[in-house]
């Protein structure tokens, strides 16, 4: 099983669409947030989730569209530990690079 890390900026990121959401439809923004969790945890299991970014042709760079954003990720492996690592940025979320664009 893969490990996923967020760092403060993807959840910032996340708080800061859930944020926008809120201010139409607050019960959806819940959902959006909950929704973007238990995407990028099935990234554990299922590391090959998602489709490649279209244009890139680059195997470990997948997108899962959730909503009016997506969520992309760069597949990375920690030779330390031996596992599939991910990473994340600016609208980026997971040691995985987990993007969220509109």
């Amino acid at each position: 099983m893969a490990r996923i890390s967020w760092t403060e900026q993807a959840i910032e990121d996340l708080r800061a669409i859930c944020e926008f959401i809120a201010r139409d439809a607050p019960r959806y923004a819940q959902v959006f947030a909950d929704r973007a969790f238990e995407t990028v945890d099935r990234l554990r299991d299922f590391p090959k989730f998602g489709r490649i970014v279209p244009g890139t042709e680059i195997e470990t760079l997948r997108e899962v569209i959730l909503g009016n954003y997506r969520i992309v990720r760069l597949q990375t492996y920690d030779r330390r530990s031996g596992n599939l690592d991910r990473f994340s940025r600016r609208q980026t979320i997971g040691f995985y690079q987990v993007l969220i664009a509109a």
